[in-house]
């Protein structure tokens, strides 16, 4: 898969939902997913932090059924109850917990790879 793949099958999943949509992965990936989730016509920002200082650290961003993007550090897992569905970025920094907590709590949990 490319990041192109990973941003259209986010976006379908957006597209068709009335829950909340999520990703976790690196910095860089999430950024790239921001510039582009932003300009949808039916989405508005919540919280954004993408810490410049913590580049190598695991990011979330979720989009509610409503349109709210946050974006944020995963320091807390209760970001992860959020969502319904949440993609998970199995190349980069994301720690097994992350999955662990996603899958033991039901949510449709979606694995993927750039490499």
């Amino acid at each position: 898969m490319n990041v192109l793949d990973i941003e259209n099958l986010f976006f379908d999943e957006l597209e068709c939902a009335d829950h909340t949509v999520g990703i976790v992965s690196d910095r860089f990936l999430i950024e790239y997913l921001l510039d582009e989730v932003i300009q949808l016509d039916y989405t508005s920002i919540n919280y954004i932090d993408l810490a410049p200082d913590r580049i190598e650290d695991e990011f979330i961003m979720y989009v509610t059924a409503e349109g709210y993007i946050t974006v944020t550090p995963l320091d807390d897992v209760g970001y992860l109850y959020r969502q319904e569905v949440v993609f998970i970025d199995m190349d980069n920094v994301v720690q097994q917990d992350v999955i662990d907590i996603c899958v033991n709590e039901d949510k449709d949990v979606r694995l993927f790879g750039l490499c």
